[in-house]
């Protein structure tokens, strides 16, 4: 919680947003590479493809489907303020006010996760391998249907590695 807390004090600057849920402050902050309770999530299966096969290397990738059956429950925005999630007694999905377009864009969500030192596992999730000699042209592929890093990162961070990538 102290890292929140640095986070919550110095990153206002960055997103000029006040009064919002801790929860909330923890998806902005986790979205931005910062390590949380939090498990991301997307609802977009090419986007989710996207992020297995965004990095090029050796290593297979591997796409997790979670079978909403499982009933987990979701975390409205009126909840969101009643909850505190650093003690919670079940896993809680949870889908952000659009605090960012990154956020938007990769049609994000995530679940707070009640055990966070233990990886998650769950009888309804499934494993799709990506094997490693094929990602480069998943991302081409994925790139031709408008899914890549200047869409999924819409700043100019994201259109300058975008280009850099294509180029």
């Amino acid at each position: 919680e102290s890292k929140m807390r640095l986070f919550k004090t110095q990153s206002f600057r960055f997103h000029n947003k006040t009064n919002l849920p801790e929860i909330e402050l923890l998806a902005l902050a986790q979205h931005h590479g910062l390590k949380t309770r939090l498990l991301d999530w997307t609802r977009s299966p090419l986007v989710a493809l996207f992020f297995a096969v965004e990095v090029e290397n050796d290593f297979n990738s591997a796409i997790y489907i979670l079978n909403e059956d499982n009933k987990v429950e979701y975390i409205d925005s009126d909840r969101a303020w009643k909850i505190n999630p650093y003690n919670i007694d079940d896993n809680k999905f949870f889908t952000p006010l659009n605090t960012t377009a990154r956020i938007t864009a990769q049609q994000g969500l995530f679940m707070i996760y009640k055990d966070p030192i233990n990886a998650f596992s769950s009888k309804n999730l499934k494993k799709v391998v990506i094997p490693n000699k094929v990602k480069s042209r998943l991302k081409h592929q994925l790139a031709y249907l408008g899914i890549n890093k200047s869409v999924l990162y819409p700043d100019i961070d994201g259109l300058t590695s975008y280009l850099n990538w294509l180029m």
